[in-house]
């Protein structure tokens, strides 16, 4: 079932080095659980049956168990196989994930679940429709666990888009595209923001943000907040939409909305990629996809958290459509509260930011003493921003290998005052190697 490898441990070759001079930053080092630091025990369990939501459940259990009857410094992998592979919804726990970790790895022991390595055969994990509203990772309070190797899908989009075939005051109708999610299942009202409309291009290949596009449109609640659900008016088809506009006074043709156009629907809701609640530790994503779902929340402050080489970005086509944007909401975000604890050693190098549904990257509440590093980071065609760093965002450093909508982010050694969608620059300091 599982085998042991021991070898002595060696010494960590590369280091991050100190940022003298980032403000209100720790010095960033090496994470106690990336992939510079060898374990001096090695246990390798091998994903026994095929991958389902409750076999999934199972054996990450079984294997923590096992993990925590070892010495600390072990790392135990489990292996998953390669293919193709449906999952349905969590019914353990506190059922907000299809796969559910927490604080229960003692000590220094690291858990990675780890997909097939095999190029031509690599683990791609999708969340059917039974688990629309969950997120893809959930997990409270969670510490020293890796994945490795795993692309993440779902088999419906949480975004959907269409063509307009009406724009009147206080309202737009759309006819979707053939295989986009009708605008009533992506509606969330439970959620009072994050219902947005932006027009695209009609490139079935690589949509974009139309020239003439003003920013976002507010959808689906009126200035008093009062809800404004969306209305199919060709039930029980469900094909053609009307989506009334938070300005009930005004038509959208001031801001350039004409019959004929295409238009990218959003309703932000909560099936992101990962959701960590409480003080997160020690967790790595290492070759990585996030599809679909891209939101990876960190919410209470975190420590020791790496991001190497992962992509947040654009599924599956729809009907031979790529989709404009990858989900309803955005990508890698670290929320802290007030006076929580700080955001430390969080590293985010070679991590591709592309067409999230909000803003691509965001740190937010992240109080003094914070410390992040994006290097290598490519941040492109957000629905929001490329990267935000609220005014109560402190530590966040970039390196000259950032890279904004094709623009460095760094000039000359200062950060690029130039780019659009990047805010709010002061926040963001240059990395000092």
């Amino acid at each position: 079932m599982f085998k042991k490898i021991k070898f002595v441990p060696m010494a960590v070759a590369l280091s991050l080095l100190p940022l003298p001079t980032l403000v209100q930053a720790t010095p960033l080092k090496n994470n106690e659980n990336t992939l510079n630091n060898v374990q001096s025990n090695i246990i390798n369990m091998y994903l026994k049956d095929s991958i389902t939501t409750n076999n999934l459940y199972d054996q990450i259990n079984n294997a923590i168990t096992t993990l925590n009857k070892e010495s600390d410094n072990t790392k135990l992998i489990l292996h998953l196989p390669g293919g193709t592979y449906y999952l349905d919804k969590n019914s353990h726990g506190s059922k907000q994930g299809i796969i559910q970790i927490g604080s229960a790895i003692n000590g220094t022991r690291i858990l990675e679940i780890q997909g097939s390595t095999n190029k031509r055969n690599p683990t791609k994990l999708y969340a059917n429709e039974s688990a629309y509203w969950q997120s893809f990772i959930f997990g409270s309070y969670p510490k020293n666990i890796t994945f490795s190797y795993l692309s993440f899908y779902r088999t419906e989009k949480t975004m959907s888009e269409g063509i307009i075939t009406n724009v009147a005051k206080g309202y737009i109708d759309i006819k979707l595209l053939d295989g986009f999610p009708e605008i009533g299942r992506i509606y969330n009202q439970g959620m009072t923001s994050g219902r947005y409309l932006r027009l695209i291009s009609n490139d079935i290949n690589n949509p974009t943000i139309l020239s003439v596009d003003k920013g976002q449109e507010p959808w689906g609640m009126d200035k008093q907040d009062n809800p404004l659900p969306p209305e199919a008016l060709d039930a029980p088809q469900n094909r053609n939409w009307r989506i009334y506009t938070k300005n009930t006074q005004a038509d959208l043709s001031r801001v350039g909305y004409k019959i004929g156009l295409w238009v990218a629907v959003k309703s932000k809701s909560y099936n992101y990629a990962y959701n960590f609640q409480g003080f997160s530790s020690n967790i790595t994503f290492n070759n990585i996809g996030f599809f679909d779902s891209t939101m990876g929340q960190m919410h209470g402050g975190a420590k020791n958290i790496t991001l190497n080489h992962v992509k947040f970005g654009r599924g599956d086509r729809v009907n031979g459509v790529v989709p404009a944007f990858a989900s309803s909401a955005g990508g890698p975000q670290f929320m802290g509260y007030t006076d929580s604890s700080p955001y430390t050693n969080i590293l985010l190098n070679y991590v591709w930011l592309e067409y999230t549904g909000d803003d691509n990257f965001s740190a937010q509440h992240a109080s003094q003493g914070s410390s992040f590093k994006l290097d290598h980071v490519t941040s492109k065609g957000a629905f929001a921003r490329l990267l935000l760093a609220t005014y109560d965002a402190y530590g966040v450093c970039l390196t000259d290998n950032v890279i904004l909508d094709n623009q460095p982010a760094v000039v000359h050694g200062a950060i690029n005052q130039d780019i659009e969608h990047f805010e709010f620059k002061k926040q963001f300091s240059v990395c000092q190697y």
